[in-house]
């Protein structure tokens, strides 16, 4: 009794640790997706910033083009290549717990243990639900913002024509 109770401990410990690692892993927020996101506005502002050098070819905006937009370009294709491993779903801490899991179906018969491994699996659903309902936001609103910037340069462009 005594050996199985260390041995149920050791692994609800180890579970704790993956649904904390988990809980931990990206996307944790809206500022880790947008952390994550960087990279590529600016690689999409820099030749954004061209066309509008193109559209009002002012001293100013010839200056700008000419330092600023290939700076955002080289700095976004700098972050993106440091940031290759990160904003990637934690698809092996998940697989960790979907392993270690089915250890613990031997002491389910102990109401105490059924209760852990039902809020324990609320849990994990709700860190998805949550982690989700991030990225489906976060998407949202990029469209949306890249949808009004297509917009804007079409305007722009067919002013420029008539």
């Amino acid at each position: 009794m005594n050996q199985s109770k260390t041995y149920f401990q050791q692994l609800s410990s180890t579970l704790e640790q993956y649904l904390k690692e988990y809980k931990n892993s990206y996307p944790i927020d809206y500022g880790a997706v947008f952390r994550n996101f960087l990279p590529k506005l600016l690689i999409i502002a820099a030749p954004i910033l061209f066309f509008f050098v193109i559209v009002n070819p002012s001293r100013g905006m010839i200056v700008t083009s000419i330092f600023v937009a290939p700076a955002l370009l080289i700095f976004g294709i700098i972050l993106l290549v440091k940031q290759k491993n990160e904003g990637k779903a934690p698809v092996d801490t998940l697989q960790k717990i979907n392993a270690l899991k089915p250890q613990l179906e031997q002491f389910t018969h102990y109401p105490d243990v059924k209760n852990y491994l039902l809020r324990y699996d609320q849990e994990i659903e709700h860190t998805k639900l949550q982690k989700s309902q991030i990225l489906k936001r976060f998407t949202t609103g990029v469209t949306v913002f890249l949808a009004i910037l297509i917009m804007v340069i079409f305007i722009a462009l067919v002013g420029i024509v008539l």
